[in-house]
Parts: structure tokens; sequence; C-alpha cells
């Protein structure tokens, strides 16, 4: 693997993790200035063998909601890009 494609493997793994890490904190833990201090989505699971298994989130929100959901995670995101990047 060439030194140019490990950077870009890194950074996609950074975005992706930080993606994972902001898109709870607005719909489970209401952390938006834009849409409030609500709940978005329910999580689906079930048990099987005495673990719970999940099997992602119901959505319970409209097209135009889950767009401004996005909206915020991208947002978040950039924000937390730009300050790490270097000068």
């Amino acid at each position: 693997m060439s030194c140019a494609c490990a950077i870009r493997a890194a950074s996609w793994a950074r975005r992706e993790r930080a993606t994972e890490t902001v898109r709870p904190m607005v719909c489970r833990f209401g952390m938006s200035d834009v849409l409030g201090p609500l709940t978005f989505g329910r999580p689906v699971g079930a048990r099987f063998l005495d673990s719970p298994v999940s099997l992602g989130e119901e959505r319970n929100f409209s097209w135009e909601t889950a767009r401004a959901i996005d909206a915020e995670v991208r947002a978040a995101v950039t924000v937390a890009h730009e300050r790490g990047a270097p000068s």
C-alpha cells in the first residue's frame, strides 16, 4: 500500500468514526441547536441466546427531518475536521 493510500484510508476511518459519534449525539441525546432536545429514531432489537441483537433503528421521522439530521451531522463533522486540520 502506498503512503498516499494509507493516508486516505486513515482519513476515511477518522471521518467514519466521527460520523458514528456525532449521529447519536444529534438523534438520541438531542444535542442539536437546530433540531432541539428531541430524540429521533428508536432502536429495534431482539434477544437471541440471552444476548441482545441490534436490528438497526426504526425511523419515526419525516424525510425533511432526516435531511435536517444529516445537515447537523455534516456540519458537526466538518467543524471537527477543520479544528483538527493542520494549519
